[in-house]
């Protein structure tokens, strides 16, 4: 995927990944808003106020279980010694970038780091669901 440099901000770096912050992503969050405040104020019968903090603890939840499924891929990336190096927030999705010398890489290493992402969703998954069923 070619990415537009000028088009993007770099924000920090998360445990040694550098995190950029695309435009799209600020549109992105506003539709997510404006989706989450839909749903609370129509399937919920929120009031204003409740149905504003939902939209947005939900909006703000996204993006963080999106951040913790990067960092999983980039934990497992580190652990196959082929890290990633970057971070790219965009639209309302996150995408992960390599290093543009990386080697071909043997299958089971791009799937080593595929499951790195998937297994901190699933542990999110478990963890939020037993809250919500306690709750």
């Amino acid at each position: 995927m070619k990415i537009d440099k000028q088009l993007e901000q770099r924000v920090g770096t998360l445990h040694g990944v550098r995190l950029f912050l695309r435009p799209s992503s600020l549109l992105g969050s506003l539709l997510l808003w404006l989706f989450f405040r839909r749903v609370a104020a129509r399937q919920l019968g929120l009031e204003e106020d409740e149905v504003k903090t939902a939209a947005s603890m939900l909006t703000i939840a996204h993006w963080l279980s999106d951040l913790l499924h990067q960092l999983g891929h980039a934990r497992a990336a580190r652990q196959v010694g082929y890290p990633m190096s970057s971070i790219r927030l965009m639209h309302v999705l996150a995408a992960s970038t390599y290093p543009k010398d990386e080697p071909p890489l043997p299958p089971q290493t791009h799937i080593h780091r595929a499951w790195g992402g998937v297994k901190v969703s699933l542990f999110l998954t478990v963890v939020l669901g037993l809250l919500g069923s306690v709750l």
